[in-house]
């Protein structure tokens, strides 16, 4: 929700109409962190730091401050603010807030023989995973929360059919993609190209497809491609 809300805060600003509906229901997991310390921690979302958070606090302290002393690295600036928000103490982060630039990081160049912990959701990609594997790295997951699809209410529906102007959604994952899966005549701003194969092979209509999920980065991107729309 604090997402969707910056993002909303960001295109108002520049002058965008804006409904919010969010697509995705974010619940806790009661998970036990898998491994007492790591080299590195891989911070996927602001979620992942912020439920994981809540359950350090169930660690005894030197435990939890150790892992908060660990370098962590996020995807994309407002994991990277949230993580040094929480008490994180070495945090940096890709500019670009996706899995793929991320990879590119400095930081992950030499992994060999190092335990990098993934703070993350159920289930999703495995692309870090795999690539820091290949590379020599130990991977753990530590999930931490679960995301589901919240499907439209008769209420929102109603509201989008009185809408005299076009209604772009704006999605930055499969899971927000599938809560709409019975309203593939929706249009769809995605961001990344990876989406936006998944939301065509439903058969919806992507408008454009940004390079960023950063809410900065896609409000100012919709900015200069407005007149596409």
């Amino acid at each position: 929700m604090q997402q969707s809300q910056a993002l909303q805060v960001e295109l108002e600003q520049r002058h965008f109409k804006t409904l919010s509906f969010p697509l995705i229901s974010v619940t806790p997991l009661a998970s036990k962190m898998p491994i007492d310390s790591a080299d590195k921690v891989i911070a996927i979302s602001p979620n992942a730091v912020r439920f994981a958070e809540k359950l350090l606090l169930n660690l005894p302290r030197q435990k939890a401050e150790k892992l908060l002393a660990t370098p962590l690295l996020a995807i994309g600036e407002s994991s990277a603010l949230t993580a040094r928000s929480h008490g994180w103490k070495h945090v940096d982060y890709s500019t670009i807030a996706n899995s793929e630039a991320l990879l590119t990081h400095p930081a992950l160049n030499n992994v060999a023989g190092q335990r990098i912990m993934l703070l993350c959701g159920e289930g999703g990609r495995d692309t870090i995973q795999t690539a820091l594997q290949a590379k020599g790295a130990s991977v753990v997951r530590w999930e931490v929360y679960q995301r589901h699809p919240k499907l439209l209410t008769e209420q929102q529906r109603a509201i989008l059919a009185k809408s005299e102007q076009p209604v772009y959604w704006i999605v930055s994952s499969q899971v927000a993609i599938d809560a709409l899966v019975d309203s593939t005549d929706q249009k769809l701003i995605v961001t990344s190209e990876r989406l936006a194969n998944y939301a065509q092979t439903l058969g919806f209509s992507v408008a454009l497809t940004l390079s960023s999920a950063e809410s900065k980065s896609i409000a100012k991107q919709l900015e200069h491609l407005k007149n596409k729309l």
